[in-house]
């Protein structure tokens, strides 16, 4: 545990050359500000660049938001943009900045479900890059495409059709 961030898990091993902290064995989780991230296989934590690689049944919760996978890679940032790097390094409250997932992808917000093979979630910007098979449904409808976009913050979708297909 950190000011920022606790992890677990039933096994620990840290690199203190490297600053990576690697979890294995079950329940494993870290929580960091709103944000909650869960795996089954492994969780590799670098302290430093505060960039963390869950494989194995990957679920990450941020508010009304959630990105299911099989691999994640979650980028965070300090909620106080104001303090020197690395101060923000080592203490201080942290939330999702970014998040990079592949395999079986599933982002789900309260009035659509998003699946593709790989994506690039910008918590910040709250606009979601989806490619291969994807596939998003709100209620009823459901679109599909190779590559889609979608703008959390205003549900603004963008889907493209996959090439040798008509528009």
């Amino acid at each position: 545990a950190s000011a920022a961030e606790t992890l677990a898990g039933d096994r620990a091993t840290f690199d203190l050359a490297n600053n990576v902290l690697l979890l294995t064995g079950d329940q494993l989780r870290l929580e960091s500000g709103d944000s909650v991230i869960t795996a089954e296989e492994s969780m590799e934590y670098a302290t430093r660049t505060r960039t963390l690689v869950a494989t194995g049944n990957v679920h990450a919760r941020q508010g009304e938001r959630e990105v299911r996978a099989k691999r994640l890679k979650a980028f965070l940032r300090p909620t106080n943009q104001t303090q020197a790097p690395r101060q923000n390094a080592t203490g201080g409250a942290s939330r999702l900045r970014r998040i990079e997932a592949e395999g079986n992808v599933r982002i789900v917000t309260p009035n659509d479900v998003m699946r593709s093979d790989q994506a690039v979630y910008d918590l910040d910007a709250g606009v979601a890059q989806l490619t291969g098979a994807v596939k998003i449904t709100r209620g009823e409808t459901q679109l599909n495409g190779c590559t889609g976009e979608m703008d959390l913050k205003t549900g603004a979708r963008r889907l493209l059709a996959c090439s040798g297909t008509a528009a």
